[in-house]
């Protein structure tokens, strides 16, 4: 999604930290769609479908 690490600086830079955490850690990688699901209710108000997920993590 817009944003995940690059300018503008936004709230999604939050989840952009998380998801390279995950790359680089298996144990966090493994939660990381609960975690990405759990972001989107509390900052975009909405809930993340299994493909809504992908569709986001394959950006």
């Amino acid at each position: 999604p817009f944003g995940w690490l690059d300018a503008p600086p936004g709230i999604n830079r939050l989840l952009g930290l998380r998801r390279l955490h995950a790359w680089l850690d298996p144990a966090i990688n493994r939660q990381f769609k609960s975690d990405m699901q759990h972001y989107a209710q509390l900052f975009w108000h909405c809930s993340l479908s299994d493909a809504d997920y992908q569709k986001l993590v394959a950006s």
